[in-house]
C-alpha cells in the first residue's frame, strides 16, 4: 500500500487535473484513458454524471479559493493511494471508489504522527468532507487513484498541510490494517530476505569473482539489475529487485540497502565472495600486498564536469518521479545543456560524429529513469532534441571540426570542455539578448 498526500501550487494544480482526468496512454491499437471514479462539490452534467472538463473542474476549485479569506501559496492537494497489485487486480468502480473514500475516512481519522525524533506530536486533522475533490482511477500501469483536493474548504476553513507526508504514512498502515493487507515495510523486508539469500547463494557457487557473473546469476533466479558504470566500464553501484505478479512496475531496492553492514554493495561485493571462500583468501591477500599505483589527482575541470553531469542527471530524477513537473527554463539553458556536454567528453572512443555522441550522452543521461520516461507526454522528449542539437552545434565550433578525434587524454578533455563553456556561454548570452530585444 503506498498513499502520497503533497500540496501543490495553482500551476502544478492545473497540471495534475488535466494528468489525473484526461492523460491518454497508447498500449498496442487501444488507447487507454483515466477511469472517473467520483468527486464532490464540483458541478457534473446531468446526463453524463461527470464533470465536463479538466479545465471546468479547475476552474471551479479557482473559484473557490479566490472568494476565501485564506491565501494559501500551495492551495490543492495532490492524493496518490496504489494498494497492491495482487489485491485489487478484480476490483470494480464502486470497490475502487469505497477504497477511495476509506483512504480519507483513514486520512480524517488521524490527530498524532510520530516525527522524525520518534516523538508523537499533535496534528490538525485532514478533513475532506467539505471540499472540493475529483478522483480517477488509472490503469495505464499498475492500477491506483488519483485525487485532487482544494485545500480550501466549502465554508472557507483552510486545510493543514502540516506533517501531510507523515500522515499519509500512518494512514497507508491504518488501510492495510484494515483490508488485512501485509504492510508495505514487512513485505519489503521479506523481499530484501530473498534477495540477500540468492545473493549468498550465487556468491558462493562462484570460482572467481566477477561482476558480470554476479549479475548473470541473480538475474537467472529472476531478480532485474539496474547497473551504473563510469567512462571506464568500471560498476559503481547498482539496484536490484523483481516485478511482482500482475505488475507492470519494477520494485527495486539499492544494493546498500539489503543485508546488514552493507555486504552487497558494489565497492564490498568481492570482500563478501572472498569471506565465502577462505580457501582462496591466501591469495587474494598476497595479490593486496602487492603495491598498489599511485591514484591520479582530478583535475578541477574534471570535477566540474562530473558535477554537471551529476546536477543534470537529478534534475531528469525530479521531473520524471513527479507527473507534475516540467523542465524549467534553467534547466534547457543551463543544466541539461552542461550535463550532456560534460558526459559526451568522458564518453568512451568509437562514436565519430558530435550528433551521435551527444545522442549517447542524453540517452545515458535519461537512462536511470528510462521506463518512466518513455510513459511521459512527446513535448518533454521535444525538448531533449532541441537541447542535443543546441549542444552539437556548440561542439562543432570547439575546433573538432566535422567529427570528434579518438583522445582519451585528461589533458584534451579539459581543454575540450573550457573550450565548450567559453563558446556556449557565449551564445547563451547572445539568445537571451536577442529575447529580450523581441519582447
Amino acid at each position: 500500500m503506498i498513499f502520497k498526500i503533497e500540496p501543490i501550487d495553482a500551476v502544478h494544480g492545473a497540471a495534475e487535473c488535466r494528468y489525473d482526468m484526461e492523460k491518454e496512454t497508447v498500449e498496442g491499437k487501444s488507447v487507454i484513458r483515466p477511469v472517473y471514479i467520483g468527486s464532490q462539490f464540483i458541478d457534473v452534467h446531468p446526463l453524463t454524471g461527470q464533470p465536463t472538463s479538466a479545465f471546468d473542474v479547475f476552474e471551479q476549485m479557482r473559484l473557490r479559493q479566490r472568494v476565501s479569506h485564506h491565501t494559501l501559496e500551495k492551495p490543492f492537494f495532490r492524493i496518490e493511494a496504489r494498494p497492491p497489485v495482487e489485491e485489487c487486480r478484480n476490483w470494480d468502480e464502486e470497490k475502487w471508489a469505497q477504497f477511495g473514500r476509506d483512504c480519507q475516512e483513514a486520512v480524517a481519522a488521524i490527530t498524532k504522527v510520530m516525527n522524525k525524533q520518534k516523538k508523537w506530536v499533535e496534528v490538525h486533522p485532514i478533513d475532506f468532507s467539505r471540499t472540493q475533490g475529483v478522483t480517477t482511477l488509472h490503469v495505464d500501469t499498475d492500477p491506483h487513484l488519483h485525487m485532487l483536493v482544494n485545500r480550501i474548504t466549502m465554508d472557507d476553513k483552510a486545510l493543514s498541510s502540516h506533517y501531510c507526508h507523515l500522515i499519509a504514512i500512518q494512514a497507508a498502515n491504518a488501510i492495510a490494517q484494515k483490508y488485512g493487507w501485509v504492510q508495505a515495510d514487512k513485505r519489503n523486508n521479506k523481499r530484501k530476505e530473498r534477495i540477500y539469500k540468492d545473493a549468498i547463494t550465487v556468491l558462493r557457487g562462484m570460482n572467481t569473482f566477477d561482476i558480470k557473473d554476479y549479475f548473470r546469476g541473480m538475474e537467472a533466479k529472476g531478480w532485474t539489475i539496474q547497473a551504473r558504470y563510469d567512462s571506464l566500464g568500471v560498476c559503481r553501484g547498482y539496484s536490484i529487485g523483481e516485478t511482482p505478479a500482475g505488475s507492470k512496475r519494477a520494485v527495486m531496492y539499492k544494493a546498500s540497502v539489503i543485508g546488514k553492514g552493507r555486504p552487497l554493495m558494489a565497492s564490498t561485493l568481492q570482500k563478501t565472495w572472498e569471506r565465502l571462500h577462505p580457501d582462496v583468501q591466501t591469495n587474494v591477500s598476497v595479490a593486496a600486498t602487492r603495491p598498489s599505483p599511485e591514484p591520479a589527482t582530478r583535475s578541477k575541470t574534471e570535477w566540474e564536469r562530473q558535477v554537471a553531469f551529476k546536477r543534470a542527471q537529478h534534475r531528469v530524477r525530479d521531473v520524471v518521479e513527479s507527473h507534475s513537473k516540467e523542465f524549467t527554463p534553467l534547466d534547457i539553458d543551463d543544466i541539461l545543456p552542461e550535463g550532456i556536454a560534460a558526459r559526451a567528453i568522458d564518453l568512451d572512443d568509437g562514436i565519430e560524429t558530435v550528433e551521435n555522441r551527444c545522442k549517447s550522452a542524453a540517452e545515458d543521461l535519461f537512462g536511470t529513469a528510462q521506463d518512466n520516461y518513455q510513459r511521459k507526454d512527446g513535448i518533454e522528449k521535444a525538448v531533449i532534441r532541441d537541447i542535443v542539437s543546441f549542444v552539437s552545434s556548440v561542439y562543432v565550433s570547439v575546433s573538432m571540426g566535422a567529427g570528434f578525434t579518438p583522445n582519451d587524454l585528461p589533458k584534451k578533455k579539459d581543454e575540450d570542455w573550457n573550450n565548450f563553456k567559453d563558446i556556449y556561454r557565449s551564445v547563451v548570452r547572445q539568445r537571451r539578448g536577442n529575447q529580450k530585444k523581441r519582447s
